[in-house]
């Protein structure tokens, strides 16, 4: 009877833990599993310790323009700043800005399968649609929504495609200028733009040109 109990009492020890092993999941990412294994297709997922370690955060299929705050409220209930990022989305970035509504001009970007830590200047992440190494991208809305118009350098002053373009992500590997109006002319200049930089515009943008 004694050697019965007790074995009784080990398979209900073992299945205790197991349902805590599993519990844990849904809180906590695997030490030893990649962060593509915790995050999965077109998913945005972020983290609270460095490394994609911790408790984990999934956004699922999140559209072009959705902003994320870098300040998140965890499964545990603790409200604590995002240490680290995985952007599994397929054909979109995830820009990284100072701000903590995504207003202003990125100061990083994490591309699509890849990781990206974060820091104390960041205050949150913007998706938007990926743009070409070579090229400057512009979208109609200053969300990084709506009409998208992608130009590469040309050796002369570039439109928008016709869009009227209120936000702009230069890939383009140089430094440009933005001009408001059909001219690129000093009168009509708005601003520089450094590549690998993307910004919502003030006002809105018809021409560009190398800086």
């Amino acid at each position: 009877m004694t050697n019965r109990f007790a074995r009784t009492v080990r398979g209900v020890r073992l299945i205790a833990v197991a349902l805590a092993t599993v519990a844990g999941t849904a809180l906590f990412a695997a030490p030893s599993a990649s962060p593509a294994e915790n995050c999965g297709t077109h998913q945005v997922c972020v983290w609270d310790q460095d490394d994609n370690q911790g408790q984990i955060i999934r956004f699922d299929a999140p559209t072009d323009g959705t902003c994320i705050s870098a300040t998140q409220t965890w499964p545990d209930g603790t409200t604590a700043a995002v240490r680290s990022v995985y952007n599994q989305l397929d054909t979109g970035s995830v820009a990284q800005l100072t701000p903590s509504d995504c207003s202003g001009e990125t100061i990083g970007e994490v591309l699509g399968h890849k990781t990206g830590a974060n820091t104390q200047d960041v205050g949150s992440f913007r998706v938007f649609r990926g743009c070409a190494p070579g090229n400057v991208c512009f979208w109609a809305n200053g969300d990084f929504t709506g009409e998208m118009a992608t130009k590469p350098w040309a050796n002369f002053c570039q439109n928008t495609r016709g869009i009227t373009a209120t936000a702009v992500y230069n890939n383009s590997g140089s430094t440009i200028n933005l001009y408001a109006g059909n001219f690129c002319l000093g009168a009509n200049w708005l601003r520089t733009i450094e590549t690998g930089k993307a910004a919502p515009l003030s006002e809105w943008v018809g021409r560009w040109n190398l800086a």
